[in-house]
């Protein structure tokens, strides 16, 4: 009787942990999600106001404010350049941080002489 109790309460244990590892998962993925999809819309929503800073220096162009209708393009131009890159250096980065503990630090970093 003691050992079928022991099966049962090991059994309670393995299937409630397996059930908390579903959850996290479950939680982790719908994290990533959600941030994906809100980055992907701000990045939706600043296309379209560089395109619009673009037409607007385009617009100057053609009525004949050469000088600010080009400045308004090499501006636009350099924000997207910027903007490209800032998303080629975050594409290698994870979106969460993992839940690994770190080593823990060396304090002290000399070896002590053994006698």
């Amino acid at each position: 009787m003691q050992e079928n109790h022991a099966r049962e309460r090991e059994n309670l244990r393995v299937n409630a942990e397996r059930a908390k590892t579903r959850l996290v998962k479950q939680a982790h993925k719908d994290t990533i999600q959600e941030v994906r999809r809100t980055s992907t819309q701000a990045n939706i929503k600043v296309g379209m106001a560089f395109a619009g800073v673009a037409v607007l220096g385009g617009m100057l162009l053609l009525t004949q404010f050469l000088t600010l209708g080009l400045l308004t393009l090499a501006t636009a131009g350099g924000a997207v350049g910027g903007y490209i890159l800032r998303i080629r250096q975050e594409k290698g980065k994870p979106l969460l941080p993992r839940n690994e503990t770190a080593p823990p630090r060396m304090l002290n970093s000399t070896v002590a002489k053994a006698k």
